[in-house]
C-alpha cells in the first residue's frame, strides 16, 4: 500500500524527469538514479557502461585518425635508405672541404704574418734592411775566398755559379786531393756566410751510416734567410749517402705544404767534402775515380772538382803564408820545404806548421 510519504518521491522523481527531457533528449542513467534515490541500480550500471564505451568509441576513433595523419607524413616524405645516406655524405663531405678550405686560409695568413713578423724582428737585431732576403750578395763573399783559396779559380767560379741560382735547395760535392783548399773553403764560407745562424757543420765518419735517419731532427732550419750544412771528411765510396740525406733535408726543410720555389719556403744549401787519398793512387787512377764520382753523383748535385798542385804552387804557398803571417823565411828554408814536400800528396796543408816553425818575427823600427 502506498503511502503519502511514498508518493511524494514519486511525484518529484516525475517532475525531475520531465525537466531532464524538457532541456536534453538525452537522459544519463547516472543522474536518473541520483535523482530517484530509490532507482533501479541495475539501469544505472548499464548506462555507465554506456557511456565508458561512447568515450573508448571517441579515443580509439581519434587515436584511429592521428595515426592515419603520422602515416600519411610519413609516406610522402618516405625515400629509400641509400638515398638518404649518400645525401648525409655529400652533406658531410661539402662540410669538411668548406671547413678544411676556411682552416687553410686562416692558417696560411697566420704562417705569412708570423713570417713577415720575424722578419722584421731579425732587420732590427741585425741592424739590416731586408736581412731576410734569401737572393745571396755573393760579391764580397767570394772575394774574400779568393784572397785565401789560392789557385782554384775555375773551382771558385763553379761554387759562385751555383750558391748564385737561388733556388730553394742547392747540393754541391766538392771534391779533390788533400791540401787543395776544399777545407778552407769551406771554414771561410762558415764564417762569411750572411746568416751565419743558420750554418750546420758535421764532420763525417763511419759512424753516422747508423745516425743518418736520426741526425736532421738537432737541426732548425729557418726561413729566413738561406741555411747552410756542410758535411767534411767524405771519401770514395760515400757518395751513395748523398742521395740520401738530400732526401732526408729536403722532407725535413720544404716539405710545408709551400711550392719549392715559394717565399715562404726553407732555402738550404749543402756542401759536401771529398777528399781523394793520393797516397794510394796514381794519376791514372786517381782520374778515374774522379769520372766514377761524376757519374754516382745524382741530380740535383754538383760536382766540383779541386785541381792539383804542382811545385810552383807550392812556393807561391809559402811565400803567401810567410806574407800573411808577417814572418820572415829564408831561400834556404823555402828551398828545403820545397824538397821535403810532396806536393800531389799533401798540396799546401803541411805549409801553415812549417812556416810557423821556421820563420822569424820581422823587425820593425
Amino acid at each position: 500500500m502506498t503511502t503519502d510519504k511514498d508518493k511524494d518521491k514519486l511525484k518529484q522523481r516525475a517532475a525531475y524527469i520531465t525537466r531532464r527531457r524538457g532541456s536534453s533528449n538525452r537522459i544519463n542513467p547516472l543522474d536518473d538514479a541520483a535523482a530517484g534515490g530509490m532507482g533501479n541500480w541495475k539501469s544505472s550500471t548499464d548506462g555507465q557502461r554506456q557511456v565508458h564505451r561512447r568515450r573508448l568509441r571517441r579515443l580509439l576513433k581519434n587515436s584511429q585518425a592521428n595515426d592515419n595523419d603520422i602515416r600519411g607524413i610519413i609516406k610522402s616524405n618516405n625515400m629509400p635508405w641509400s638515398l638518404k645516406r649518400q645525401s648525409h655524405a655529400l652533406f658531410l663531405l661539402i662540410s669538411a672541404i668548406c671547413l678544411g678550405c676556411t682552416l687553410s686560409y686562416y692558417n696560411q695568413s697566420l704562417t705569412k704574418f708570423l713570417q713577415s713578423y720575424t722578419n722584421q724582428y731579425q732587420d732590427i737585431v741585425h741592424n739590416k734592411l731586408n736581412y731576410c732576403d734569401g737572393s745571396l750578395a755573393l760579391g764580397e763573399m767570394f772575394t774574400e775566398l779568393r784572397g785565401h783559396v789560392l789557385y782554384q779559380d775555375i773551382a771558385l767560379n763553379q761554387l759562385e755559379r751555383v750558391m748564385a741560382n737561388n733556388q730553394s735547395f742547392q747540393s754541391i760535392a766538392l771534391v779533390g786531393s788533400s791540401g787543395l783548399g776544399k777545407s778552407l773553403t769551406v771554414r771561410l764560407l762558415r764564417e762569411l756566410f750572411p746568416w751565419r745562424e743558420n750554418v750546420h757543420a758535421i764532420n763525417w765518419h763511419y759512424h753516422m751510416e747508423e745516425e743518418i735517419d736520426t741526425i736532421w731532427s738537432k737541426f732548425h732550419f729557418s726561413h729566413c734567410g738561406r741555411n747552410l750544412v756542410i758535411i767534411d771528411n767524405m771519401a770514395m765510396g760515400d757518395q751513395d749517402f748523398v742521395k740520401i740525406i738530400n732526401e732526408a733535408v729536403q722532407q725535413r726543410a720544404l716539405s710545408n705544404g709551400t711550392p719549392e720555389n715559394s717565399a715562404n719556403s726553407q732555402h738550404v744549401t749543402m756542401i759536401y767534402v771529398f777528399n781523394m787519398n793520393r797516397m794510394i793512387l796514381s794519376n791514372q787512377e786517381y782520374d778515374e775515380q774522379l769520372n766514377q764520382l761524376q757519374q754516382e753523383l745524382s741530380e740535383p748535385t754538383q760536382m766540383i772538382s779541386y785541381s792539383t798542385f804542382q811545385r810552383h804552387h807550392l812556393e807561391q804557398c809559402i811565400r803567401h803564408e810567410v806574407k800573411m803571417k808577417d814572418l820572415n823565411l829564408s831561400e834556404n828554408y823555402i828551398e828545403e820545404m820545397l824538397n821535403t814536400t810532396d806536393v800531389e800528396i799533401s798540396g799546401c796543408k803541411t805549409v801553415y806548421a812549417k812556416v810557423l816553425i821556421y820563420g822569424t818575427k820581422t823587425d820593425k823600427e
